[in-house]
């Protein structure tokens, strides 16, 4: 598994663009698609950026469940949560 940070990938397009951007203009594209994602899966929609995946915004429905460390059912809430699918080409 490989982690990085947004830090990192400003950086890593950085040194491949030094001669045509500067870092502050890479750290504002970078920024500026990462808040479009947001803004489309916030509003419900998904996001399809081609040769990636989609992201797209779930509901999974409350449910009764157990607490680890409580011996009582709880209901556990609805909760959203955001969903990465990957394009077929990624998974080549």
């Amino acid at each position: 598994m490989i982690i990085i940070t947004k830090s990192e990938i400003i950086e890593l397009i950085w040194n491949k663009n030094n001669k045509l951007y500067t870092k502050k203009d890479i750290e504002y594209i970078v920024n500026c698609f990462i808040k479009e994602i947001q803004n489309g899966v916030k509003v419900g929609e998904k996001v399809k950026i081609g040769g990636l995946g989609t992201f797209s915004l779930y509901l999974r429905k409350a449910y009764i469940g157990a607490i680890s460390n409580s011996k009582d059912d709880t209901v556990i809430p609805n909760v959203k949560y955001v969903s990465f699918r990957p394009s077929k080409h990624l998974k080549q």
